[in-house]
């Protein structure tokens, strides 16, 4: 698993935490996930 196919596994796993998150309307999670995937792009991108 290279970083350009871990970038996109974790893409599709925030988006469905995005989902997950609104349906029970709860806007901490969307930032959590958010955060994660932020750190995770400079970890891979850095």
């Amino acid at each position: 698993m290279n970083n350009k196919s871990i970038g996109a596994y974790l893409r599709r796993r925030e988006r469905k935490l995005i989902k997950r998150a609104k349906r029970d309307g709860s806007n901490k999670l969307v930032i959590r996930a958010s955060r994660l995937y932020q750190e995770s792009n400079r970890v891979f991108h850095g």
